[in-house]
C-alpha cells in the first residue's frame, strides 16, 4: 500500500514539475511581454486579433473589423426592409383604400346612368305624350274651323279655360274673333285676357 501512495506521488510530480517550470514561465513571460509592448505603443490587441483570425479553431472566436462592418451593413439592411415593410404595408392599406373609394364611384356611376335612363325614358314618355296632346289639340282646332261660330261659342263656354285658351291658340285670327264674338262678352273677354297673358 505505502509502494501504490508513492508510486502515485511519482507520477504527480512530473506533471506538477511540468506545470510549475515550463508552462508557467511561458505564461507569464508572455503576460509580461504583452505589457511592455502595449505600454511602448504597440497594437497588441489587432495584431492578435489578426493572427488569430488565421488560425481555424481561434478565428471564430475572434471578431475582425472586416466582419463588424459587415455586422453593421446587415444591421443597416435589415432596419431598411423592416422600413420599407412598413412602407409596403402603408401603401397596402392606401391601395385598398383607393380600391374601395374606386368600387364606391363605380357604384355611384351605375346609379347616376340608371337615373339618367330613367330620366331619358320619362322624358320620352312626356314627349310623347305631349305630341299625342298636340295631335289632339290640332285635331279640336280643325273641328272648330269647320263649324259654325254661334255652335263654337256654346262649346267653349263649357270647355274647361286651359283647354279653351290651348284651342284658341291653334286656331287663326279670324275663326278666334268670330268665336269671341259670338260669346258671353264676359267670358269673351276673360279668355282674351288670359290669351294675351300666356302668349307674353
Amino acid at each position: 500500500m505505502a509502494k501504490d501512495m508513492s508510486n502515485k506521488q511519482k507520477k504527480t510530480n512530473p506533471v506538477l514539475w511540468f506545470l510549475f517550470a515550463i508552462v508557467l514561465p511561458i505564461i507569464i513571460a508572455f503576460i509580461l511581454t504583452l505589457i511592455i509592448l502595449t505600454a511602448a505603443g504597440a497594437d497588441v490587441s489587432g495584431w492578435a486579433k489578426q493572427t488569430g483570425s488565421k488560425i481555424p479553431v481561434i478565428s471564430s472566436f475572434i471578431t475582425t473589423e472586416e466582419e463588424k462592418g459587415y455586422k453593421i451593413e446587415i444591421e443597416k439592411a435589415e432596419r431598411k426592409i423592416s422600413d420599407q415593410q412598413i412602407e409596403i404595408e402603408t401603401l397596402t392599406n392606401e391601395i385598398n383604400n383607393l380600391e374601395l373609394i374606386i368600387e364606391q364611384l363605380k357604384q355611384d356611376i351605375v346609379k347616376i346612368e340608371n337615373k339618367t335612363s330613367n330620366d331619358e325614358k320619362m322624358n320620352e314618355e312626356n314627349n310623347s305624350v305631349l305630341e299625342q296632346q298636340k295631335s289632339q289639340l290640332k285635331n279640336l282646332s280643325a273641328s272648330f274651323k269647320k263649324m259654325n261660330k254661334k255652335q263654337a261659342a256654346l262649346i267653349f263656354q263649357d270647355l274647361d279655360k286651359d283647354v279653351a285658351i290651348s284651342v284658341l291658340e291653334e286656331l287663326p285670327n279670324d275663326v278666334r274673333g268670330g268665336i269671341l264674338e259670338a260669346m258671353d262678352s264676359k267670358l269673351a273677354a276673360e279668355l282674351a285676357e288670359l290669351f294675351l297673358i300666356q302668349n307674353n
